[in-house]
């Protein structure tokens, strides 16, 4: 999903709705995923509101780098026309399906359900967290996937700690200290390259 990151960014807004609601009807599968979705970036937090596709109009507008400007007004039209297509008439339709509890919504027919907004929000931490890793041998192909824990170590080329591993079934992806890890650490990896 590299060119529309909206389609992954709604199956998570979809779960992170439903994990934020603790609503009964949760899967024991999106229940278990509340450590991950505790640790990310909250709605409209300092750490997203320093990407562009939070910035004004106006912001956005001076920025020196067209290619950046045309990704970012991109990716907006993507989130509006699937929020429209979407997420705003399953929320219409299914009262929990993008229940959004904490304020920040608008209130729809008794309901409070997630803004293009959030799904905005989903689409930047999918864009901002998504990991590019080779998948079984043979085959050549890579995987873009949200591997919690990992997707949280920045690139630093010069870090001792590897990425070791495959992103395939019963494969296993794992970070390996290359150096004493002491608390509060921030821990990197080398993305590939330089």
């Amino acid at each position: 999903e590299s060119a529309d990151p909206t389609l992954p960014a709604t199956a998570f807004l979809q779960k992170y709705c439903a994990w934020k609601s603790s609503s009964d009807s949760v899967p024991p599968g999106d229940k278990e995923r509340g450590d991950y979705f505790a640790m990310l970036p909250g709605y409209l937090s300092d750490d997203c509101l320093g990407s562009t596709d939070f910035f004004s109009e106006g912001a956005l507008d001076m920025l020196q780098s067209p290619g950046v400007v045309e990704e970012t007004k991109s990716r907006r039209e993507m989130v509006q026309a699937r929020y429209e297509r979407d997420v705003r008439p399953m929320a219409e339709m299914s009262s929990n399906l993008y229940r959004w509890e904490d304020g920040s919504c608008k209130e729809g027919e008794g309901d409070t359900i997630a803004t293009e907004s959030h799904l905005q929000w989903a689409s930047w931490i999918i864009t901002s967290r998504v990991l590019t890793v080779q998948g079984a041998p043979e085959s050549n192909t890579a995987n873009r996937v949200l591997i919690p824990l990992i997707d949280m170590c920045n690139h630093d080329r010069d870090s001792p700690h590897i990425l070791t591993g495959r992103a395939m079934p019963g494969g296993m992806l794992k970070v390996v200290a290359g150096a004493d890890i002491k608390t509060g650490d921030a821990v990197n990896i080398g993305y590939g390259g330089g």
